[in-house]
C-alpha cells in the first residue's frame, strides 16, 4: 500500500504551479512492484529561456500544501548541479531534493525525496524539459 501512497502523493506533485491556471493528469508511463514513471505535459505562454528563469522562484509554483512550513514562500533553490531545493523556515530547514542536471532554457533535473517521504527511504527524480 505504500507504493500507491506514494504515486498519489507524486503525482500531486508533479502538479507544480509552474505559472499555469489550469493542469492537466499525469501519465502513468511505466509501473511495477519496484518504481513508477509518470509523465505530465504543460503549454506554458513563456519561451523556454522565461520558463527555465522562473523555476528559481519555487515560491511562485510550489504549492504550499507540500512544504513543511505550510509557506512555498520558504522554497529556495539555485539553477546548478549541487543546489539544494530546499525550504527555510525559523531556523528549520528541509532538502526536498538536489539539482543533479541544469542546462538553461532546455533541461533541470532533481533527485531526492521531496521532503516527507525522507523517513521511506524514496528517491525520485523530478525532470524538467523545456
Amino acid at each position: 500500500m505504500k507504493s500507491r501512497s506514494f504515486s498519489i502523493f507524486l503525482a500531486g506533485m508533479l502538479g507544480l504551479y509552474l505559472y499555469l491556471p489550469a493542469l492537466g493528469q499525469a501519465e502513468v508511463s511505466s509501473s511495477d512492484e519496484n518504481h513508477f514513471i509518470l509523465k505530465h505535459e504543460v503549454t506554458v505562454p513563456l519561451d523556454p529561456q522565461a520558463s527555465y528563469r522562473l523555476l528559481v522562484k519555487p515560491s511562485q509554483w510550489w504549492n504550499s500544501e507540500h512544504t513543511w512550513s505550510g509557506d512555498a514562500r520558504n522554497m529556495r533553490m539555485q539553477l546548478k548541479s549541487g543546489a539544494c531545493f530546499c525550504e527555510v523556515w525559523n531556523g528549520n530547514s528541509v532538502m526536498h531534493a538536489q539539482v543533479i542536471t541544469a542546462r538553461p532554457g532546455s533541461l533541470l533535473r532533481m533527485q531526492g525525496a521531496l521532503g516527507p517521504l525522507q523517513d521511506m527511504a524514496v528517491v525520485a527524480v523530478l525532470t524538467y524539459n523545456l
